[in-house]
């Protein structure tokens, strides 16, 4: 491989580098990051492009002690909070989805309907309660 294409990992590998620097090619000179999943984030045309290097990550503020604490109860005491989060937002996105169903066919038998609802039911005329 020649030295005017650049390939450069991120230091968390969650993001890649490739590129083509001047010192090999004196025009087109751009870099793209990709995203560990392969997919492109971002172009960059760049005149006479040369080097990339990635900032390096700042220290850790927490201790040693403090890290292997949240290591320690990742599983017993952070799980369960996002498990609970997660368990809410998709019951909210299903119970959304049951009543737009559910509105729609009552519009669509309303509307089919000779005589409607609306003379038969009072309830029917008042929309249902969604999330």
């Amino acid at each position: 491989m020649s030295h005017w294409i650049e390939n450069q990992s991120s230091a968390s590998s969650r993001y890649l580098m490739t590129g083509v620097s001047w010192w090999g090619h004196k025009v087109d000179n751009a870099y793209w990051m990709w995203s560990f999943q392969g997919r492109i984030l971002k172009r960059y045309q760049v005149e006479r492009f040369c080097q990339f290097l990635w900032r390096p990550r700042p220290p850790t503020l927490l201790t040693k002690k403090q890290i292997q604490q949240i290591k320690k109860n990742l599983k017993t005491k952070y799980t369960p909070e996002f498990d609970q989060e997660d368990i809410m937002s998709t019951t909210k996105v299903w119970l959304h989805s049951i009543c737009t169903v559910l509105l729609q066919e009552i519009s669509a038998l309303n509307a089919s309907s000779s005589t409607g609802l609306r003379g038969t039911h009072s309830e029917a005329q008042r929309p249902l309660p969604c999330v």
